[in-house]
This record gives C-alpha cells, sequence and structure tokens, in this order.
C-alpha cells in the first residue's frame, strides 16, 4: 500500500480521494487541533498514529512516507484576513512542515493553501516558501494556482499547491493538471419533483436548513 502521512489533517480529503481512485493506502500518521477532525480521522482515516497537533509529534524517528500532505493554515495569508504572513497565528506552521519534509524524505508531498498567500506580504512569504523547499536539495518543486471549478467541481475557490517530487524518484513527466469544461451545478443536485412550496422549508425553530 501507499504509505500516506498527514499534518493539519482536517476530515482526511487525501484519504478519500485514494479511495475513489482504487488505490490502496496506510495512514502512517496524522495530526490536527480539532478534535472533532481527529474523531473523524480515526474512525474514517485509520491513521497508525494520531496526534492532538503538528508539534506534539516526535521530529526523529518518523517513517519515510510515500505521500506527504499538509494544507497548512490559510488565516494568516487569506485575502478575508489580517494578513499578518509569518506574523500571524499558525504562519510559522510551515517551518515545521518544512523540517518534516527535511528529515522524513518523502517520496512526493503536496501542499495547499489559499491563493492570497501569493501576494501575502508584498509577496515575501511567497518568494519564502518556494526558496526554503528548493534549498532542501532533495525534491523537484513545482508550484501552481488551481480554481475547483475549472477541476470538476461547481465552486469557485482557487488555491496554490506545491508538490515536491523526490530525486530520483520521477521521470520529469509530473504536471499539475490542465482545466475541464466548468461543470453545470444542477449535475450534483437532487432532481426536483413538483414546484417548491413553504410547507418544504424546514421547521421555524430549526436554525439552519
Amino acid at each position: 500500500p501507499l504509505l500516506v502521512a498527514t499534518d493539519c489533517s482536517g476530515l482526511g480529503s487525501p484519504i478519500l480521494a485514494l479511495e475513489r481512485m482504487g488505490l490502496p493506502w496506510r495512514h502512517i500518521w496524522a495530526s490536527d487541533v480539532e478534535k472533532a477532525c481527529r474523531t473523524m480521522l480515526r474512525r474514517h482515516c485509520a491513521p497508525d498514529h494520531l496526534y492532538r497537533s503538528i508539534y506534539d509529534r516526535p521530529d526523529e524517528g518518523m517513517q519515510q512516507p510515500d505521500l506527504y500532505v499538509v494544507g497548512f493554515p490559510c488565516q494568516p495569508f487569506s485575502r478575508a484576513g489580517l494578513r499578518l504572513g509569518f506574523e500571524g497565528a499558525g504562519g510559522t506552521i510551515f517551518f515545521k512542515v518544512l523540517q518534516t519534509i527535511r528529515l522524513t524524505r518523502p517520496k512526493a508531498f503536496l501542499l495547499e493553501n489559499v491563493a492570497g498567500l501569493c501576494s501575502a506580504d508584498q509577496g515575501r512569504c511567497m518568494d519564502s516558501i518556494v526558496d526554503s523547499l528548493q534549498l532542501l536539495g532533495t525534491h523537484t518543486i513545482y508550484w501552481q494556482v488551481l480554481n475547483t471549478k475549472e477541476h470538476g467541481i461547481p465552486h469557485n475557490r482557487d488555491r496554490v499547491f506545491f508538490a515536491g517530487i523526490l530525486r530520483g524518484h520521477g521521470n520529469g513527466s509530473f504536471a499539475f493538471p490542465s482545466p475541464s469544461p466548468i461543470m453545470d451545478i444542477r449535475q450534483f443536485l437532487d432532481r426536483r419533483h413538483g414546484r417548491p412550496s413553504f410547507a418544504a422549508l424546514p421547521p421555524a425553530a430549526q436554525p439552519t436548513a
């Protein structure tokens, strides 16, 4: 099986993606500060080791992953926030991720963040991240901004992805996917039977639909 490690693991979407691709996997470690996420990870993603945060797991002696996936915190870089960059809460978690890559030498890694990272602190955060990954000298680095609406999901969400391939484990053929035709959201909705009415609405005491 593919040995997968995740940090800032959220709800475990990398594992779900591998399952849908029909690839066998073993989740060697995961971490997340949110208790609800850890409950979901334990129940559906079966990590060998589950940590309360990226800072709670050991630095040394970690198993080499085939694939290491991290969606490190976006709040310090987001256009919807204060954009404090590395000075913001959680802004330096990237450097813990960098240390993990250096120590475990994953055969491939994928990092994700908001597209606002590219312009945070006048682009200095982005330059620092790309330079730090390249200075490791162990991986071939690729990065690109992708939007979900161009890749089969009817949602306008642009994200920057950083991919690294351990030297000696790639043939130079890696490329981010090309945009695909934008899908109509109606393909994802249940078919409506008859005209909608007030009777179909949730009760007034129910706070959300």
